[in-house]
Formats: structure tokens, sequence, C-alpha cells
């Protein structure tokens, strides 16, 4: 029996997170030095531009400039709290930082091919569900050459929940009986594909982000399986087909 399968992309298939914690801490480390005699610690900096960051992605969703914005949101913040003077040359090197984190050259997680060829190869319809900018993500996409394993079958939007998904279900007429959920997102992937009434399968991020952490509803909590990494999935859709015969 096919399964249809729909993947997330960031943090599922290609790593994104780790460059974004990365221009934090060059952030945190920068604000900390020029707010130095102020007494603001690196964990008030990195608490607070969690937050504004998280505001700003709840309102707007994944827009292309919102992590750069929550950088330079943090930096007024904090100059209006301690009446320091803004700096043109401090707000450009922070624009730059977190235009960084875009700019990084893209990198696979492991067994992606793999799991891609072997999916494909047992007959399984795949699906790419992914949030943010169409123009970045499907770029990315290009870049890591796995655009052919989903063809006109890739869906990008600002934000990532159950009215979103239920509107792809019902525009590909997918069964919600032998269709799938596979993400890093308990917020963005799990608990939408649960809501929407089908199956999930969580893979746990190396990189933690505070937006993610939502507690399902335990009606929920038989609808999704966890597994450690990608390679799983080979055996796991193999034994959904052998469930058929």
């Amino acid at each position: 029996m096919k399964q249809t399968i729909i993947f997330d992309l960031d943090d599922t298939l290609i790593h994104c997170n780790k460059y974004f914690h990365k221009a934090i801490d060059a952030f945190c480390n920068n604000m900390n030095n020029w707010f130095s005699e102020y007494s603001i610690g690196l964990l008030e900096i990195k608490s607070k531009q969690q937050e504004i960051d998280i505001e700003r992605v709840v309102r707007e969703g994944f827009a292309d400039t919102h992590f750069s914005t929550s950088l330079i949101d943090t930096y007024c913040y904090f100059s209006k709290k301690t009446g320091r003077n803004k700096n043109k040359n401090e707000e450009q090197w922070i624009n730059e930082i977190g235009e960084s984190a875009y700019a990084k050259d893209l990198e696979c997680y492991p067994f992606m091919i793999d799991v891609l060829n072997c999916l494909k190869e047992q007959g399984h319809n795949l699906y790419l569900y992914t949030a943010g900018n169409p123009i970045i993500q499907k770029r990315k996409v290009e870049r890591v050459n796995i655009g052919h394993y989903f063809e006109e079958r890739v869906f990008v939007t600002p934000h990532k929940n159950a009215q979103v998904l239920e509107g792809i279900i019902k525009k590909e007429k997918l069964d919600k009986n032998s269709t799938w959920m596979v993400g890093n997102s308990m917020k963005s992937d799990i608990m939408p594909a649960v809501e929407a009434g089908i199956k999930a399968i969580y893979i746990p991020g190396l990189f933690e982000w505070s937006y993610d952490n939502v507690v399902l509803k335990d009606e929920y909590l038989n609808s999704f399986k966890t597994v450690k990494s990608l390679d799983y999935l080979m055996d796991m859709f193999l034994e959904e087909q052998c469930k058929a015969y």
C-alpha cells in the first residue's frame, strides 16, 4: 500500500537552526561587550532576543527578514533600557550577522538521499511542506538537488498550522489514513498533523528552539511516533507496506 509522506525541510532534511544559534551567540557576545558597563548578562540578552523573535514569528510567520529584525529590535530594546546611544556601525554589523544565518552552505542531514531514494523506489508519494519565503525555500531545494523527489508537490507557507495542512490535504485529495507528516518541530509539524487527523513521525532536532515547546493533548499522544534519525523511516514504511498484505 502506497503511503503519502509529507516532509518538513529545515532541520528535518537539511540543517538550519545551528546557523541561527551561531549567529545568536556572536550577537550576544558583542552585545555583552557593548553594554558591559550596564550589568546586562548574556542570559538576559539571549532571553529577550528569543522573546522578540518568537513574537514576530507568531505575528508575521517565517518571513526572511524576521531573524535580523529580531536582533535589531533586541539591540534597540537594551539601548532604550540603558540610555546607551545606538551606533550605525553596530547596527550594520547586527544586520550582517543576521543575514549570515541564511548565507551558509547547505548541509543535508545524514541518510537524507538514501531515505528519499528508498521511499521513492518503494512507490510512496513524497511531498515537501516548509515554512518561509517561497523563493528562498525553493532555492534551498534546488541547491541540495532534491526537487525531483517531490516535483510539483512542494508547498511553502509563512505559517504552518493545522488549517494550512488541511488545505493541502484537501487540495491534493489525500487519504488521511495513509498520510504522514515527518518533521522536527512539535509545534509546526507534529501538532498540526495530529490535529488534522493524519499520522506523524517526530525526529527531534539537534538544536532546540523555545518556539517549538508545546505539550500535546493526551488524546494525541498515540498519534505520532518518535525516531532518532531519518534512516529509521526506510524500515518503518517497508513495514507499513507489509501490513497491507
